[in-house]
């Protein structure tokens, strides 16, 4: 509660400019924002409404993006966390660019830039994120363009037609006043998003990031993954690799050593599949001693080198009580927009992993040379 008399001068100011502004500039009214993003659609309508979702999605993932890429310290390629909230967040961007798109909005430069996925390291590009200024352009041109639909006016660059706003022309007085308690219904409304919707709203999303992870090792959980699938569209063509990683004999350190010593080898080796993999790859438990792994934006030769480590680290965990550890892993490769045909050709090739003694990395057979 120590933040309520802040919120009260927050929701205070924000009366007095709302109430101000009509007051200083009386020939503004009906003046709409330039910005660089244009509608349209075959029909000639837009579904206003959706149009207004996506973009209230694009700038909430923004708003993570922004904040969570400032938190990670230069050179630091793990800050991330592989199986963390920046990559869902990125994604979720990207998904929200091609809704517009497909809505009939042409983005601006500036959301295409912050929207679009981060760049991957090893993919021949040093840049990480674009530079705070164009986080905070694209967030203008977002909030412009909601303000112009929700106004009832066509954004910049629209097709021309008829007036939106329908409403007959009025005397000086009689606008001012209704513009003043319009100021005034924004303002109380606008505390009440303060003090209630917003806390709410932030509780709500952490809600939401823990539904995501598994409990056990901290890394994604099937639900995860399976929001991952769903977006296959939004992926494009960029070549996707999937490892299939399973912890070789678990049955044994329950059945010997007790269920707490299992458990402390699903944490160990989930520690060394991120501790092996690329910055803003994710890494999933997929069920019992089971992890997937995505690769966006790699090579085959380069899937089978982290492949390759992946196998090698989770071999060197040292856990007294549970002896050796061993894992066997299978790999596929394909586009981005299939990959979950490649995720279980990749399971397929951790069988044969298995068959043909653990321990190995299994390439599928499709992908080999």
């Amino acid at each position: 509660m120590r933040r309520f008399p802040t919120l009260l001068r927050v929701a205070t100011v924000a009366t007095l400019l709302l109430t101000a502004a009509p007051v200083a500039a009386p020939g503004a009214a009906g003046a709409a924002p330039a910005i660089r993003a244009s509608t349209g659609s075959p029909g000639g309508q837009l579904d206003i409404d959706a149009v207004v979702v996506v973009i209230d999605q694009a700038i909430a993932a923004l708003i993570d993006e922004q904040r969570l890429v400032a938190a990670i310290a230069p050179g630091d390629t793990t800050a991330s966390g592989p199986g963390g909230t920046l990559a869902t967040v990125d994604r979720a961007g990207a998904a929200a660019l091609a809704r517009l798109r497909d809505l009939g909005v042409a983005p601006t430069a500036a959301m295409r830039d912050t929207l679009q996925l981060l760049p991957r390291p090893g993919t021949g590009s040093t840049a990480v994120a674009p530079p705070p200024a164009r986080y905070d352009q694209a967030l203008t041109d977002l909030r412009t363009l909601r303000q112009e639909l929700l106004g009832g006016q066509a954004p910049a660059g629209a097709p021309a037609g008829a007036d939106a706003n329908g409403a007959a022309d009025d005397d000086g007085g009689s606008l001012m006043m209704t513009l003043a308690i319009a100021a005034l219904v924004l303002a109380a409304i606008a505390l009440v998003l303060l003090l209630v919707l917003l806390p709410r709203r932030r509780g709500e999303r952490r809600l939401a990031e823990l539904a995501l992870r598994d409990d056990l090792t901290g890394v994604g959980n099937r639900r995860h993954l399976n929001q991952a699938l769903t977006a296959e569209p939004a992926r494009g063509d960029r070549p996707t690799s999937v490892l299939m990683v399973d912890i070789d004999h678990f049955k044994q350190f329950n059945d010997h050593h007790g269920h707490h010593v299992g458990d402390e080898v699903l944490k160990a080796v989930a520690g060394a599949l991120c501790d092996s993999v690329r910055a803003g790859d994710v890494v999933y438990r997929y069920g019992g001693e089971e992890f997937c792994v995505l690769l966006d934006d790699v090579s085959p030769g380069e899937a089978a080198t982290i492949a390759e480590r992946v196998r090698s680290s989770a071999g060197q965990v040292q856990l007294p009580s549970a002896g050796s550890i061993t894992v066997s892993v299978g790999l596929a490769h394909g586009p981005a927009a299939e990959v979950s045909a490649t995720l279980r050709r990749a399971d397929t090739a951790l069988i044969d992993a298995k068959r043909d003694g653990r321990d190995r990395v299994n390439v599928a057979a499709t992908d080999r040379c």
